[in-house]
């Protein structure tokens, strides 16, 4: 059995801001892989059906979505398992760790979706 951090830990803040940590992480990956790629010249090679680019951009996005589903289901996994003497704390603290983690996910889906549809260098 994992044990959770315990609450007066500062693990709890990293722990706490994993979802926007990834997020951030996305962002700034996709962002800095869009400005070498046009500078480099990659949106006009063609790999696997698409250009290099949109390529590259579309897999950094869906290592980021995997992290952050893997985060998404390991601070489940923390409010499933908030026991001790202070149960009702470490049950709200997991519980926010959710929400941030959801709001992470839905961010990272949200700002990686125009790697799909927007084309790269326009």
């Amino acid at each position: 059995m994992t044990r959770s951090p315990a609450i007066a830990s500062p693990v709890w803040l990293a722990v706490a801001s994993g979802g926007l940590i990834i997020w951030a992480s996305s962002f700034v990956f996709l962002y800095a892989g869009l400005s070498i790629g046009c500078a480099l010249g990659w949106h006009h090679v063609t790999l696997l059906g698409a250009n290099a680019l949109t390529v590259l951009l579309a897999a950094l996005w869906l290592v980021h979505l995997v992290l952050q589903g893997c985060f998404q289901w390991y601070a489940l996994g923390l409010w499933k398992r908030a026991t001790g003497p202070n149960e009702g704390v470490a049950r709200f603290i997991a519980g926010i760790t959710c929400l941030i983690a959801a709001t992470g996910l839905a961010s990272t889906v949200f700002i990686g979706a125009a790697v799909l549809v927007l084309p790269p260098c326009a």
